[in-house]
């Protein structure tokens, strides 16, 4: 239970699309061996020449890289200028993927991430995402300490705990502009938990545009599929939206829950086998249980039966004495069983959500009055056919 609601938290959605990364983690370097960072720069250095031919020295090398920047880096947001460092968290994505996306019949939602780093009072570095078409508190969740997802809009913002720095629901957070962009002053409508899928500050796209005009491209596209539409036809619609952008990888999540979902079924059906063999050894347990009780218990067996009791009778009795010895070791180790399973899960998964498979349970214990039952079919029968006479002589 607790897998599945972190698989729906962290994976609300079918399919993410994001930029493919190199062999050491970062964006997928071009033809050269440079990235885009480094791109930008030399065109910078390529200005300088240009630019600075005629004005000489420091002046043209400032113009030639301003215009280089420009050129060589497009629409992409830069790694930092005047106003302050802003980093995106991926290379982006074209937009023309967005709209192609969204044309597709089989899909029900497409929603864009853009993100940037600004640098807030004592240097703290603050991720500031944005998510253009998405529903937070419905298509994007996260634990809150305080506030609702679904009061975000434009002039406010949703925090994280360990980004907000005191603040609560109702207080101000003022966003830093770049790029010559005013200051933002925002109310803060939510705080969520840390380590959330909502990390750092998550604004509307209209103060997002306005705070960071220059950040145009997306980090990655979250598709939700029509319920109504085949699992084909919506990983069709997918890939055929992206196949002039080899660069761009996908993610089914859809896929992943599965997966995750098998190999827990597999570690789920293992414990079960378990079980089942460790009540094929209780069953020897028990008749070895029962016929030291039955050897026992030979006069007072005899006895009984001389007072009128039937075979039939001092076998059900047997049969009712194996079982009650497996309810109340079934019972006890269910109780145990519960209380250890839930102190053990509950240090090791945080935010657990505790749950007693009842379903399952009731089988253990159908299986375990079976396996009485099984456990005193001899004894009880040796015990019915003993010789009355002979078992009240004997010492």
């Amino acid at each position: 239970t607790t897998l599945t609601r972190t698989l729906e938290e962290q994976f609300p959605v079918d399919y993410q699309i994001s930029t493919q990364y190199g062999p050491e983690g970062g964006a997928q370097e071009d033809t050269d061996g440079q990235d885009p960072a480094e791109e930008a720069g030399d065109g910078a250095a390529e200005g300088v020449p240009a630019e600075g031919a005629g004005d000489g020295g420091t002046e043209g090398a400032a113009e030639g890289a301003g215009d280089g920047a420009a050129e060589g880096a497009a629409d992409a947001a830069p790694a930092a200028d005047e106003d302050g460092p802003t980093v995106p968290l991926d290379q982006g994505i074209p937009a023309g993927v967005f709209d192609v996306l969204s044309a597709q019949e089989a899909l029900e939602r497409v929603i864009a991430d853009r993100s940037v780093y600004v640098e807030v009072d004592g240097g703290q570095s603050l991720p500031v995402t944005t998510y253009v078409n998405g529903r937070l508190g419905v298509d994007l969740t996260a634990d809150t300490v305080e506030g609702d997802l679904t009061d975000l809009g434009p002039g406010k913002v949703v925090l994280s705990e360990g980004y907000a720095d005191g603040a609560r629901v109702g207080d101000t957070f003022t966003l830093p502009g770049l790029w010559g962009a005013a200051d933002r002053d925002l109310e803060v409508v939510a705080v969520t938990e840390d380590a959330q899928r909502l990390s750092g500050a998550t604004v509307d796209p209209h103060d997002f545009n306005a705070a960071f005009p220059r950040v145009s491209e997306d980090r990655s596209l979250y598709v939700i599929a029509d319920p109504d539409a085949e699992q084909a036809q919506v990983r069709e619609s997918v890939y055929d939206s992206i196949e002039d952008h080899p660069t761009l990888q996908v993610m089914s999540t859809a896929e992943m829950k599965e997966q995750f979902s098998g190999i827990l079924d597999i570690a789920f059906y293992t414990v079960a086998a378990m079980l089942g063999l460790a009540i094929v050894i209780a069953v020897f347990g028990i008749s070895n249980t029962m016929a030291l009780s039955v050897l026992e218990r030979t006069r007072e067996s005899a006895l009984l039966r001389a007072l009128g009791l039937t075979r039939a009778q001092l076998r059900r009795m047997l049969s009712v004495e194996a079982v009650l010895l497996c309810l109340i070791g079934a019972g006890i180790g269910i109780l145990f069983g519960v209380l250890f399973g839930w102190a053990a899960a509950d240090s090791a998964l945080p935010g657990l959500v505790f749950a007693v498979p009842v379903g399952q349970i009731s089988v253990f214990i159908a299986l375990s009055v079976l396996a009485g039952l099984v456990a005193a079919v001899l004894p009880a029968r040796r015990a019915a056919g003993t010789s009355i006479t002979g078992a009240l002589a004997s010492e």
